[in-house]
């Protein structure tokens, strides 16, 4: 499945703080709250845990059970904390969950020792036994998350750090490097901060990964886990505007969750500022702002369409028409697309994201607000047997064309990926007039 997984790396502590192996947990870590379960966004206590919830073996020593309630369009977290490893009973709510019962993946650590990923159902008890550090090089555990590809250890990968430093992670997703110079039988490099970066894969996407997928990391911490997000190509976004006069417009792109701009015409730099005409035309010469992009995979795939691939033109054409598309805005989808969509596969599954997705991923600025603005992006992925896909039928927004308006539309890298051999009238240069 040619899945194009570009790894953005954002350096996150799992848990408040960065370990020391070689501490003890303090008085601290053993509080009265130690036996509640907390939201990390808003600190307010929840549920709480009994000492029956616990079983009677396993470790002493405060464990912290990082549960992620983990969904495509709800992903948030709580801590829980008992006192020490065993049999636990996850019975954790949360404000607003989607219905039925839940999924978590529980990531539990404790000082002096590795964390570990146990995937469970609402109400489920698991058994946590953790694996004791027993290296005084840096150390520690890396884990990956999209929401297509789900969440698990960063196993059996390299990772680099600079200046010429790298390391392979083991099947548990667990890492030894010597960054810190405090160890006297190994060669030491300097203390300080260190730049991880994923290789990622050999792909049209290598040049962005090259660019982007770096983050800093202390040396001077002995255990540290990464929990390092997947990331999507979104392919060829364009965003047509029309005010009702002629206006100076500053357009400017932001990213909450991570994310870069990757390419872009007119060039984007520190943001879009161009002179827009009511037919549309920016700066004299482009008909649609052009940008290219990687962000976080947060986007939806419960509701969408399977389309036949002799009734994929017909499909997008009808779908992008039904949405608010019109004129060049619809017939610029088509040729660039079709040609390299077509006889990829038998059958399509399409998954729209609406603004209610895209937004809290890429957020648009305008410095002259919009009165109307549709986005719509796709993912559209070659599938082999219709009856294996089961989704719900996406409702599209209400959109009208009145006032100063806009259109967006784009593509998110599914798993046929991007042929760029193929030409296109408008392929050298986009957006020109």
């Amino acid at each position: 499945m040619r899945k194009i997984l570009f790894l953005l790396v954002v350096f996150v502590m799992l848990f408040a703080g960065c370990r020391d192996t070689n501490d003890p947990a303090s008085d601290d870590d053993v509080s009265d709250t130690a036996n509640s379960v907390t939201d990390v966004d808003s600190g307010n206590t929840a549920d709480s845990v009994s000492d029956d919830d616990v079983g009677d073996t396993g470790e002493e020593g405060v464990v912290t059970l990082l549960v992620i309630l983990y969904d495509s369009e709800y992903d948030t977290r709580k801590t829980m904390t008992v006192e020490k490893q065993g049999d636990i009973l996850i019975d954790v709510h949360f404000e607003d969950e989607p219905e039925g019962k839940q999924k978590f993946i529980v990531l539990a650590s404790q000082d002096g020792f590795y964390t570990k990923m146990y995937p469970c159902d609402e109400g489920e008890t698991i058994t946590v036994s953790l694996d004791k550090v027993t290296t005084t090089l840096n150390t520690g555990v890396a884990f990956e998350f999209g929401d297509h590809d789900g969440f698990g250890y960063l196993d059996n990968h390299t990772l680099i750090f600079d200046p010429s430093l790298s390391c392979d992670t083991d099947e548990n997703g667990r890492y030894i490097i010597q960054l810190n110079s405090t160890v006297d039988s190994v060669q030491a490099e300097p203390e300080g901060e260190y730049t991880y970066v994923n290789p990622g894969n050999e792909s049209e996407m290598q040049a962005y990964e090259k660019e982007y997928s770096s983050v800093a990391v202390d040396a001077t911490k002995k255990y540290q886990d990464f929990l390092i997000p997947a990331y999507m190509p979104v392919y060829k976004p364009n965003i047509y505007l029309y005010p009702k006069k002629t206006i100076d417009l500053d357009v400017i792109l932001s990213f909450p969750l991570g994310g870069h701009v990757t390419v872009s015409s007119p060039k984007y730099g520190d943001g879009w500022h161009v002179t827009v005409e009511p037919d549309g035309t920016i700066n004299n010469d482009y008909t649609f702002l052009f940008y290219e992009s990687v962000v976080p995979d947060r986007f939806q795939r419960k509701r969408g369409w399977v389309v036949a691939d002799s009734d994929l033109e017909t499909f997008f054409s009808e779908n992008l028409y039904k949405t608010g598309l019109r004129g060049q805005e619809l017939q610029d989808f088509m040729d660039w697309w079709m040609p390299r969509w077509k006889g990829m596969s038998k059958y399509y599954a399409v998954y729209p994201q609406y603004n209610r997705e895209i937004d809290p991923l890429i957020e648009i600025t305008f410095s002259t607000p919009l009165d109307n603005f549709i986005r719509l992006f796709y993912i559209v992925d070659a599938i082999d047997d219709p009856e294996d896909v089961a989704l719900e039928t996406p409702e599209i927004p209400e959109f009208k064309r009145e006032g100063f308006f806009g259109v967006e539309w784009g593509v998110i890298g599914g798993n046929m990926g991007i042929d760029p051999t193929v030409e296109t009238k408008n392929a050298l240069s986009p957006n020109k007039l």
